[in-house]
């Protein structure tokens, strides 16, 4: 099976029902305001083209009959990357900046406190806002994501498929090389990264995680769970590679006494929930955690069987030759139970005499 049928498969899995025809424009010529902004800066008008870029980014309407394009190919509207960006640095001064911040500021306000309810297709507002490059300066995003990144976390599942669809379809048709779609993506995922870092780092030690951090770390998982579409999309098109997700801070903060438990018991955040921010060595500990626990409460319930029925092994014990290790150890496995394969491991050489306390069983592994 191909990498692209494998994640075309996964897309499908969780794929919801989304229509992304009905969105209709046609009589909303009056609403775009991206070539009236144009004309203005053409024609010097600075503040006329200031107020136009406050009315188009803080009303969601405003902005997708501004941007959004018609993609034939797919039978739906898109936002054109490329296109989009071309516009945004012809029109990029500071002052204009401003206006398109306090737009989108207004704009995400009004959604948290409902005077704005996002309908169907408006996802397509906050792919603009993702990829906007005004989010690269540190003052902007720091404004911004709280904001975006409380209201993308309580997105639907259709929602985050209808956004996620759209940004990689964005991605896709935007008329780049592939390195350069690959540089786009690893930026967006930067740029919620180092926002999550910062998060981290302002917080107390030891302290639960505030809603800020939960919030991103919700909004990252559109793009790093692994049964999501564009983690699907993303290991199809090899845009970043799965260790671009990890994020160092959250594994020197993470408690693993702590999150574990969380986590096996479904009591709250854990971020062993997220296991694409986590390292391999780091998911490798939790599954040490998860064997040393096993294995606890099967000695457990070895010594309380042996009450009840008799003589009973609290032990997985092997016995092998030194000569025959591989063969000896696979024989002996085959005939154990579950039960048994969930003890703690002793193991000892055929004719040997010695208690294994470890080193006997590394001896037999490594």
């Amino acid at each position: 099976m191909s990498d692209t049928t494998r994640a075309e498969d996964k897309m499908k899995e969780n794929e919801p029902e989304l229509d992304l025809k009905k969105l209709d424009l046609k009589d909303d010529k009056k609403a775009n305001f991206k070539e009236r902004i144009i004309e203005s800066i053409k024609s010097k008008e600075y503040e006329n083209v200031k107020v136009s870029l406050y009315d188009t980014f803080s009303n969601m309407k405003n902005m997708i009959t501004s941007f959004a394009k018609f993609e034939t190919s797919l039978d739906c509207y898109i936002i054109h990357l490329g296109e989009f960006l071309k516009w945004f640095h012809e029109i990029v001064t500071f002052e204009n900046e401003v206006a398109i911040l306090n737009g989108i500021t207004t704009l995400l306000d009004h959604i948290q406190n409902g005077v704005q309810e996002i309908g169907k297709n408006d996802y397509l507002c906050f792919v603009i806002i993702v990829i906007l490059p005004i989010l690269q300066d540190p003052d902007a995003s720091m404004t911004v994501l709280p904001k975006l990144c409380q209201i993308l976390a309580k997105f639907t599942q259709a929602d985050k498929f209808g956004f996620a669809f759209i940004l990689q379809e964005s991605i896709q048709h935007s008329g780049k090389t592939p390195m350069e779609k690959s540089q786009f993506f690893k930026q967006m995922i930067q740029l919620f990264q180092q926002y999550l870092t910062i998060q981290i780092l302002n917080s107390e030690a030891g302290a639960d995680p505030d809603e800020k951090v939960i919030n991103v770390v919700q909004t990252l998982s559109i793009f790093g769970t692994f049964s999501s579409y564009l983690a699907a999309i993303n290991e199809t098109n090899n845009f970043i590679p799965y260790y671009e997700l990890y994020n160092e801070t959250v594994e020197e903060s993470l408690d693993l006494k702590e999150d574990y438990p969380k986590w096996k018991v479904h009591d709250g955040f854990s971020f062993c929930n997220y296991s694409f921010l986590l390292s391999t060595a780091t998911k490798g500990d939790i599954l040490r955690i998860e064997s040393m626990i096993q294995m606890r409460h099967e000695l457990q319930d070895s010594f309380f069987r042996a009450m009840f029925i008799g003589v009973n092994n609290p032990y997985l014990q092997l016995e092998v030759r030194r000569t025959n290790i591989i063969r000896d150890t696979l024989y002996q496995l085959e005939g154990k139970t579950n039960h048994d394969l969930k003890k703690q491991l002793r193991v000892s050489f055929l004719g040997e005499d010695g208690i294994d306390e470890g080193g006997i069983q590394k001896g037999t592994l490594y």
